[in-house]
């Protein structure tokens, strides 16, 4: 299954490309990545490390950029109203961060399946 490092969960880093906690943590708090080589710099991999995450699904789709996704975890109160929340859930977005995965941010803001796609295309975690 393919993992875009730039879109993917913390938790889908470290279960589903066998990356440690410590370099799952690294590659949310860097990214977005432009491309590989940016990449493996920014992460201080050598080329075997960025092949191993090859191997197991590590794909980096590329950015837009035009497209600008805010960091749920970090973002201020002002830079969230850009996600077109509701107040009641921005509140809550401040109140309960941060958040580690997905799922957390469904059941804290009460979203259902297509609000949290919705979500998921604008922020990161």
């Amino acid at each position: 299954t393919p993992v875009d490092i730039n879109s993917a969960t913390r938790r889908d880093i470290m279960d589903i490309l066998g990356a440690g906690k410590e370099l799952a943590q690294k590659i949310v708090d860097l990214r977005p990545f432009e491309n590989l080589t940016n990449c493996s710099e920014r992460l201080f991999l050598t080329p075997g490390e960025l092949g191993i995450l090859a191997k197991r699904g590590a794909v980096l789709k590329p950015i837009s950029v035009h497209i600008i996704r805010i960091d749920l975890n970090k973002a201020t109160a002002e830079k969230l109203k850009a996600l077109e929340l509701k107040a009641k859930e921005l509140e809550l977005v401040l109140q309960k961060r941060p958040f580690g995965e997905w799922d957390e941010v469904a059941k804290a803001l009460s979203l259902d399946e297509n609000r949290l796609l919705e979500l998921r295309k604008k922020a990161i975690l």
